[in-house]
């Protein structure tokens, strides 16, 4: 028998990624859960399985991060039991994903990863911002040495912004 703060915790679950437009990754909803002491981390994880293995989630992992999404069942389900999350608990995963909506977003949307070529010779980093699981600029390009792909990972998360402005410009004008 599921007990009442399980369940309770799934529909919580539940009701964050619907509240957002885009995946909601492992470590945005662990801050929330484990952060403000709705539960511990292990609890939260079992929750996170048992969802999957019902199948009212699904997951995708993006740069070593597991993303998830509500499936139809999850949609469903939430909408059965939307009024067992008390009124309290709502207000405050709503007032977390305001406050944190930008800096989520921002984890969500500016991707950077790279990977050996086929050729062994170099790497091939894929930079992109996406919006709504729609790619807004996506820029692919080969680099000799994994020290170079590392650099261009880790900087994209803060030069993204100018560089799409950059390129938008040549490009219009």
């Amino acid at each position: 028998m599921v007990s009442e703060p399980t369940m309770l915790y799934k529909l919580m679950f539940l009701y964050m990624i619907k509240k957002v437009s885009f995946p909601l990754n492992n470590g945005q909803l662990t801050d929330f859960f484990v952060g403000k002491g709705y539960t511990s981390y292990f609890t939260f994880q079992e929750v996170v399985n048992e969802l999957m293995e019902v199948q009212l989630i699904g997951a995708e992992t993006v740069r070593n991060n597991t993303c998830y999404q509500l499936t139809s069942e999850g949609i469903s389900a939430l909408e059965s039991f939307y009024t067992k999350i008390p009124n309290e608990i709502k207000q405050d995963m709503d007032h977390y994903l305001e406050e944190n909506k930008i800096k989520i977003r921002s984890e969500s949307s500016i991707v950077a990863e790279y990977y050996q070529s086929s050729s062994n010779y170099d790497y091939t980093v894929e930079c992109k911002i996406v919006d709504d699981k729609a790619t807004v600029l996506g820029l692919t390009m080969s680099v000799p040495t994994q020290q170079q792909a590392q650099k261009i990972c880790a900087e994209w998360p803060q030069k993204q912004e100018s560089l799409y402005r950059t390129i938008m410009a040549a490009l219009l004008s």
